[in-house]
């Protein structure tokens, strides 16, 4: 690929090191995930090399919007921040993208959604014989009241869960916990120092693991309660059409599924002069 060789500074490969190769050979019959993670490895510890304070890890399906990096840089000092406050030195990792399909309204959090519609019910049960009460006793019949309570008020909770949570509770701009529902692995940001400490001893010590790695640093980071943060908007979109495990467009979950809408109402024009706006500010700063 001609082309690599012209993006990159260094081109990390199997044959700079002779464990590597060997360990390369030995794993190639193995499943995707396995050899995934053992790249993923080797392209963590070319970076590591570098010194660099951060290592961003990305998929070659995915586009940047204009200003990506200065809007990073600013989040990733709000993460850190935000970590020191929450008692860490460090954060796992700073997500770019995620597919907002699996933030919606979840099965599992059903009690909260029926104690919410119960409680709303109440509420305006307890508003309206309060009104009758004191205010109109002659407007407010309780024919009124039960139409309102039991009528209008559940038709509107349904029109509210049926609008969909994107829609009626949306992620909030800045950076946030994304601790459940973080999918995928399009665009992740790690601190150095957690790439030597964590990641890179994690998959040398399970390399033989059949979990697929985007999964496989979500289960580490919920047994060690490890810090992932999520850039909102996002800055990065997935643009595949197809999966490196065997899924295409159309599938189920396939590639055409990995979608952020917010994404695409950026404007160019705008992102292009907050873009300028930032280069002026870092030159001059």
């Amino acid at each position: 690929m001609p082309w690599l060789n012209s993006m990159v500074d260094t081109l990390a490969s199997y044959s700079d090191n002779e464990e590597r190769l060997m360990l390369a050979q030995t794993i190639d019959s193995h499943s995707h995930a396995v050899k995934s993670k053992f790249d993923y490895s080797v392209v963590m510890e070319e970076c590591e090399k570098t010194g660099a304070p951060y290592v961003l890890m990305i998929e070659d399906d995915v586009v940047f919007l204009d200003g990506w990096r200065h809007r990073t840089m600013r989040a990733l000092d709000i993460a850190t921040t935000k970590s020191w406050h929450a008692g860490k030195a460090n954060f796992l990792y700073l997500r770019l993208f995620y597919y907002e399909g699996l933030l919606g309204w979840n099965s599992e959090s059903w009690p909260t959604y029926l104690g919410s519609s119960v409680a709303t019910s109440t509420v305006v049960l307890g508003f309206l014989l309060l009104a009758r009460r004191y205010v109109a006793h002659r407007h407010i019949s309780h024919t009124l009241i039960l139409l309102v309570t039991l009528v209008f008020t559940p038709l509107l909770i349904i029109l509210f869960f049926a609008a969909g949570r994107n829609c009626m509770l949306p992620q909030s701009t800045g950076v946030h916990t994304m601790d459940k529902y973080g999918c995928c692995g399009q665009g992740l940001v790690f601190p150095r120092a957690t790439v030597i400490d964590e990641i890179l001893p994690l998959f040398r010590s399970n390399i033989s693991s059949t979990v697929p790695t985007d999964s496989y640093i979500e289960q580490y980071a919920d047994d060690t309660v490890g810090l992932r943060w999520a850039l909102t908007p996002v800055v990065m979109q997935h643009v595949g059409g197809q999966s490196s495990y065997k899924g295409r467009r159309g599938d189920t979950y396939g590639p055409s599924h990995l979608w952020n809408f917010d994404f695409e109402r950026n404007d160019a024009t705008q992102l292009a002069a907050e873009h300028a706006e930032a280069q002026y500010d870092l030159i001059n700063s």
